[in-house]
C-alpha cells in the first residue's frame, strides 16, 4: 500500500478525486513490457480508485514516458486520450466525457505498440451523488456550508482515509455497535458541540457491515487559531458523593475556570486527561456520564475534548461483570465519543489515546494494563501518515508513560515512541497520579517531554473535606489544572491553582518552624505509629524541630530548565534540590485521614522531586526568593521568618 503516494496526488490537484492509493507499476505477464531500447515505462502509480467528474484530469507518475504518448483506457467501452507532461515524472490524462464508472485498463501507446499500466475502478460523479466503491461500505462528504473540503481525514478507528477534492471519502469498517465513524477536524475549522461541552466530530454507524452507509460532515470556519490556548483537565473524579461533597467542591473548580475562559482573548479549548467520573459510584451513587455533563456544562464558552481513563471505564458491579476492554468503555462511548481520535488546531496536531486496557475476566476483579493496544498503535501509524513530521505533536492520555523519576509506566513504551519520534516537537500530558512533574525523554526519544498535569480533585476531594481551605495534591502541589499557550508551533505552559492567581507557582516552609508529631494524626495508636514512621520520617524527618536555619521551597511544575533562587541580606544562597514529603500535605490530608488503625494510607503524601532547600545564615531574615520558569516568567516571596507551620497560615 503507497499511501503517501496518495496524499501527493490529493495534494497537487485541485480536480482529481483518487479515493484509495495507488497501485504501482503494473507489467501483466500477458502484456510484456517493451524493452527494445527505444522505451520502457516503469514506476508507474496509478490510484485503483478514480472518482472524477468527465472532463477532469487525472495526475500520476511514471518514468519514460514522453510528449506525444497515448492512453488507452478499456473497459465495456474504449477510449483514447492524450498525456500531458507536467514535470519530472508527473502526467495527466484527461477524463473522456463519454466515459461511464466502470473498471478499466489503462495503457500506453506508442508508434504502435503498448505497455500495460494499471487497471483501474473510475467512478463518475454525477450531480451531488456519492458513487459507491468496491470493498467500502461507508462514504460521505465533509463540507463547510455547503463548500466540499479536501483533505479532512475520517476514520472508524481502524480504516483511515482522507477527503478528495470534492469533499468526498469512502472506508471499509467493521461497524461495531459501540463503534463511530469519526474525522480529525482540519485546522481553521471546529464543529458544533452537543450537550454543551462536547463536540460533535464523531457519529454512530448503523451497525449493518454489509450495507453501504452515508454520513456526512459539517464543518464551520475558525480562521484564526495559530494562537490559542488549551485548557488541560486532570482527574476530576464526580461521584456524588456526601462523604466528600465533591460536587459542591466542584463548583469552585467552575467559577474559577469561567475567570480563565473570559480573560482569554484567542480561541480557547478543553481537553480532559480521563478519570472523570469514578465508576464505583455510578450504581452506588447514581452518579453517571449525564450527571458528569449536567456539571461540567456550567463551564461557559469552551469546547471540552474528552481522554477516558480507567475510572470511566465500566470495571463491574454486581450480577453484570463486564469482560474486557471494549465492553467496558461502551457507557463512556455513548456519552462522549471514541476513546481514540485526533484534531488539528492552528499549527498543532492532537491526538488523544487511550492507554488504559482492561483485563477484566468476568470473576468481578478489576484489573487493566497500562498499555496502547496494538489496534490503536496500528491506526496511529495511519493517522499520523497524514501530518507533516514538521509540526508540533500534542499527546493525551490517561496514565501517566513515565513516574516521576522517569522510569517507563506504559507496557508498549517503544511501540509509541517509534510511532512518534520522527516528529520534531512532542509533548505528552496525562494525569492519574494526581502529581505535577515534567519529564524529559532523554536520549533517543529527547524530542519528547511528558507533562503530568495535575488533578483538579487534589487527593480526590478529600483534603478539601479534611482541612476546608486547603485544596492540595500528594505531592504538595495545589489542586488545579494547567494552561497551554500555543502560538504558531511553540507551546508554554503553566500550571493554574483553583481558586489562586496563576502565578502561585511554589510554596515555601521554614524549617525551624515545621514540627509533626502524633498528635497531627487522629487515628489509634498503631495508625499513629505508621504515621510517624511510615510518612512523617520517611524520607526526612519532619518530628524533630531542628533550628539549622533551612527554608524548603515546593516548586510543583519545575522541570530542569527552571531557576530558584533565594538571597539573604543581598548574598545569594546554596539551593539543593531534595527529595521530600510536603509537610502540609502530611498534617491537612494524611494525619486526619488515618482515623482507624490502618498505619497506611491510599492517598497518602509522596514523595516529590520538586523540592528546593537553601540553608540562611539568620533564623529571622527576610529571605528574597525568586522562580524562574523556562520561559522567564519570575514568581517572588519575600519570606518573613519566622515563617509559622500552620493551616491557618497556609489557607
Amino acid at each position: 500500500m503507497k499511501k503517501p503516494i496518495y496524499i501527493i496526488l490529493i495534494a497537487l490537484s485541485a480536480v482529481v478525486c483518487a479515493c484509495s492509493e495507488p497501485t504501482g507499476a503494473q507489467e501483466p505477464d500477458d502484456v510484456p513490457a517493451a524493452t527494445d531500447g527505444n522505451w520502457h515505462i516503469s514506476g508507474v502509480e496509478i490510484p485503483e480508485n478514480i472518482v472524477v467528474k468527465s472532463g477532469d484530469e487525472v495526475k500520476f507518475h511514471a518514468e519514460g514516458i514522453t510528449e506525444g504518448d497515448i492512453l488507452t483506457i478499456e473497459g465495456e467501452d474504449t477510449f483514447e486520450t492524450g498525456v500531458n507532461v507536467l514535470g519530472k515524472n508527473l502526467f495527466s490524462f484527461t477524463v473522456p466525457s463519454e466515459l461511464k464508472t466502470g473498471i478499466y485498463d489503462i495503457s500506453l501507446q506508442r508508434d504502435g505498440r503498448s505497455q500495460m499500466l494499471a487497471t483501474s475502478y473510475i467512478a463518475i460523479i454525477t450531480g451531488d451523488e456519492i458513487p459507491d466503491i468496491e470493498g467500502k461500505n461507508v462514504k460521505g462528504i465533509v463540507h463547510c456550508g455547503g463548500t466540499p473540503i479536501e483533505g479532512v481525514v475520517v476514520s472508524d478507528g481502524k480504516d483511515v482515509a482522507a477527503t478528495n477534492a470534492y469533499g468526498m471519502y469512502w472506508i471499509e469498517s467493521e461497524k461495531k455497535t459501540d463503534d463511530y465513524i469519526f474525522i480529525s477536524i482540519p485546522s481553521g475549522y471546529k464543529c458544533a458541540s452537543n450537550n454543551g461541552v462536547v463536540p460533535l466530530f464523531f457519529k454512530h454507524t448503523d451497525g449493518s457491515e454489509s450495507y453501504m452507509e452515508r454520513i456526512d460532515f459539517e464543518l464551520e470556519e475558525e480562521k484564526e487559531q495559530d494562537r490559542h490556548r488549551i485548557l488541560v483537565l486532570g482527574d476530576m473524579h464526580l461521584a456524588g458523593r456526601p462523604q466528600n461533597n465533591d460536587v459542591e467542591q466542584f463548583q469552585s473548580f467552575i467559577q474559577d475556570i469561567n475567570g480563565t475562559v473570559a480573560g482569554t482573548t484567542v480561541p480557547v479549548y478543553g481537553l480532559t486527561l480521563g478519570d472523570m467520573t469514578w465508576d464505583t459510584f455510578w450504581y452506588t451513587n447514581s452518579f453517571f456520564f449525564a450527571d458528569y455533563l449536567e456539571e461540567i456544562n456550567k463551564v461557559q464558552g469552551l469546547t471540552i475534548f474528552h481522554t477516558i481513563g480507567n475510572h470511566d471505564h465500566e470495571s463491574g458491579y454486581s450480577g453484570n461483570w463486564l469482560v474486557g476492554d471494549y465492553a467496558t468503555a461502551s457507557k463512556y462511548k455513548a456519552a462522549l465519543g471514541p476513546t481514540y481520535y485526533s484534531f488539528n488546531i492552528g499549527k498543532i496536531h492532537y491526538v488523544v489515546l487511550d492507554d488504559i486496557e482492561c483485563t477484566n475476566d468476568g470473576s468481578g476483579a478489576t484489573t487493566y494494563n497500562v498499555r496502547i493496544t496494538p489496534e490503536q498503535i496500528s491506526w496511529l501509524k495511519k493517522d499520523l501518515s497524514y501530518v507533516d513530521k514538521d509540526r508540533t505533536l500534542v499527546l493525551a492520555s490517561h496514565s501517566h508513560i513515565h513516574n516521576k523519576t522517569g522510569g517507563k509506566v506504559l507496557e508498549n513504551y517503544d511501540d509509541l515512541m517509534t510511532v512518534i519520534d520522527d516528529f520534531r516537537d512532542v509533548h505528552i500530558f496525562t494525569g492519574h497520579t494526581h502529581l505535577v512533574y515534567n519529564w524529559n525523554v532523554e536520549g533517543y526519544y529527547d524530542n519528547i517531554m511528558e507533562h503530568n498535569a495535575g488533578a483538579i480533585c487534589a487527593t480526590w476531594w478529600w483534603s478539601g473535606k479534611h482541612t476546608p481551605g486547603i485544596h492540595i495534591c500528594q505531592d504538595g502541589a495545589p489542586g488545579g489544572y494547567t494552561i497551554l499557550d500555543v502560538s504558531g508551533d511553540e507551546l508554554e505552559w503553566q500550571y493554574k491553582p483553583v481558586g489562586r492567581d496563576v502565578n502561585f507557582q511554589f510554596r515555601t516552609y521554614d524549617g525551624n518552624e515545621v514540627l509533626i508529631t502524633r498528635d497531627d494524626c487522629r487515628g489509634s495508636e498503631s495508625a499513629k505509629d505508621g504515621f510517624i514512621d511510615n510518612y512523617v520520617d520517611n524520607p526526612f524527618d519532619w518530628s524533630v524541630r531542628r533550628n539549622d536555619n533551612a527554608v524548603y521551597i515546593n516548586v510543583w511544575n519545575w522541570d530542569p530548565e527552571w531557576k530558584v533562587e533565594v538571597t539573604e541580606n543581598g548574598r545569594k544562597l546554596d539551593v539543593e534540590k531534595v527529595s521530600l514529603r510536603d509537610p502540609l500535605h502530611l498534617v491537612a490530608y494524611t494525619g486526619k485521614s488515618m482515623a482507624g488503625t490502618s498505619k497506611t494510607d491510599v492517598f497518602a503524601t509522596s514523595v516529590n522531586e520538586h523540592f528546593f532547600k537553601a540553608v540562611a545564615k539568620e533564623a529571622t531574615s527576610t529571605l528574597e526568593i525568586t522562580v524562574t520558569d523556562r520561559f522567564g516568567n519570575e514568581y517572588k516571596e519575600s519570606m518573613e521568618r519566622p515563617k509559622e507551620f500552620s493551616i491557618e497560615n497556609y489557607k
